[in-house]
């Protein structure tokens, strides 16, 4: 794609309201649909499903893990992609782990060097690796590790929110890992689980409880597309362009809106000789460059078929069995999305059982409150 055609495309709904989020929710699609790159005589050929699954048990067993199941079949492609590209599905790009949480008894087990990721530590543009963390033998004896380069995607609750590690993790019961093979570039797998397609998909085969739970099979069978490893590298680097685009684009509307909210406030005092209350400024609002941006900026949550999510306590619930209540959650589902058993909810919400920082952001997290 020109930078041509990306304007052009963008004039198209450059002011309605979400405009850029759309815009790099369509960068995103046409990366994955193999509209933003062109084939080259040097790229190579991509490996058969055969080689993908014997290089995704390889992978496996470099990480103590079990060679994946049978391959998973694609019968028929999802969309059209380039004809010397492959659907693969996403079991057979490489080795992919649930997680899990160390017993709360085991005191050996946290305040480690290795860090225990949860959902809200998967950001945007980056990961928290500061909230907690656990040791060597609570992340190796009861917890997933996951190595520098994996993906990471929640598939319980938020499903989709995804991002890449840069350093060896754990994780909790929440987040699925996928490992890739070497034929695949993990910046290129992150574009295509961030596109609308992938996220879409994740919804659609997710369960329909109160808590949305995508399981490990079904999010495993989603086919993936892939073109050869250079042309992957190639898409990494005009999606990095073309986010950073966006990025400009936002700033300048930022600062566009800023100076029509003066030149309101200007007319106003003009023709009544008072403010009115609104922030008259001689001069138009100067705003900071925005911040750097991480490689592979995030899309706007996917706008095709409605999207199931769980309901949200009202905000004038005040103890956790409200919260809890007004959430239309049962206490087995709580307790399944925290990995406790339902007595110990129980107890949390008598009082029985103090509540824990970090149960307390996973709760904010699971019933919306």
């Amino acid at each position: 794609m020109t930078l041509e055609t990306f304007f052009e495309k963008f004039n198209l709904f450059a002011d309605a309201p979400g405009a850029v989020g759309k815009m790099r929710e369509l960068v995103l699609e046409l990366a994955v649909q193999g509209k933003l790159t062109s084939r080259h005589a040097d790229d190579g050929t991509i490996p058969s499903v055969v080689e993908f699954r014997d290089n995704a048990a390889v992978v496996a067993a470099t990480l103590g893990l079990r060679p994946p199941k049978e391959s998973v079949e694609i019968v028929e492609p999802p969309f059209d992609v380039p004809s010397y590209w492959q659907w693969i599905a996403l079991a057979d790009i490489g080795a992919a782990q649930t997680g899990t949480t160390p017993s709360k008894t085991d005191h050996d087990a946290f305040n480690g060097d290795i860090p225990f990721i949860k959902p809200a530590d998967i950001l945007p543009n980056s990961v928290n690796y500061l909230n907690e963390s656990l040791t060597r033998h609570g992340a190796e004896s009861s917890s997933r590790l996951a190595p520098n380069g994996s993906l990471l995607m929640v598939c319980i609750g938020t499903i989709g929110k995804c991002n890449l590690i840069e350093r060896e993790c754990a994780f909790n019961q929440q987040i699925n890992s996928l490992t890739p093979v070497p034929f695949v570039d993990p910046r290129y797998l992150l574009i295509a689980a961030r596109s609308r397609y992938f996220q879409s998909t994740a919804w659609r085969k997710s369960s329909s409880t109160t808590i949305a739970i995508l399981n490990k099979g079904k999010w495993l069978s989603i086919p993936v597309p892939i073109p050869p490893l250079a042309e992957q590298r190639r898409i990494v680097a005009k999606v990095d362009e073309l986010m950073a685009l966006c990025d400009q684009l936002e700033a300048q509307q930022r600062e566009r809106d800023a100076l029509a909210a003066n030149l309101l406030s200007a007319l106003v005092t003009e023709l009544t000789g008072t403010t009115n209350g609104l922030n008259v400024s001689a001069t138009p609002v100067k705003h900071a460059a925005p911040a750097p941006r991480a490689p592979i900026a995030p899309t706007s949550k996917p706008s095709g078929p409605a999207i199931p999510a769980p309901p949200t306590a009202p905000k004038t619930a005040r103890t956790l069995a409200e919260l809890r209540k007004a959430a239309g959650l049962s206490q087995s589902a709580v307790a399944k999305a925290l990995g406790l058993n339902q007595a110990y909810i129980s107890q949390m919400e008598n009082g029985k059982r103090a509540i824990t920082d970090e149960q307390r952001r996973q709760l904010v997290d699971i019933l919306g409150a």
